[in-house]
C-alpha cells in the first residue's frame, strides 16, 4: 500500500509515495472497504488473512494485529460514529 501527499486545495496527488506499507493480497469484495482511517487521522487497518493490521500512518510501522480464530479472511473495515 502506497501512500501519498494529497492537496485539498486541488485534488492532486504527491508524485511519489511517501510511505509504502507492505501487505498481502486479500480476497476483494465490490462494495467493501479493505482498509480504513481512524477518525482521529493517526492510524489505518487493513485487512489481511488472519488478521486487521493496524499501522501508524506517520511512518508505516505496524502497531498491532487484532486477531481472534474467526477472523480468517476479514473483507471490510468501518468505523462506527456517533
Amino acid at each position: 500500500m502506497d501512500v501519498f501527499a494529497y492537496d485539498f486545495l486541488t485534488g492532486s496527488l504527491g508524485s511519489a509515495p511517501l510511505l509504502t506499507i507492505p501487505i498481502s493480497n486479500t480476497i476483494p469484495f465490490f462494495g467493501m472497504e479493505q482498509l480504513a482511517v481512524h477518525p482521529d487521522g493517526s492510524k489505518v487497518y487493513v485487512s489481511q488473512p488472519g488478521a486487521l493490521n493496524v499501522y501508524d500512518v506517520n511512518d508505516g510501522s505496524l502497531l498491532n494485529s487484532i486477531t481472534h480464530p474467526s477472523i480468517v479472511q476479514p473483507t471490510g473495515v468501518c468505523f462506527r460514529t456517533q
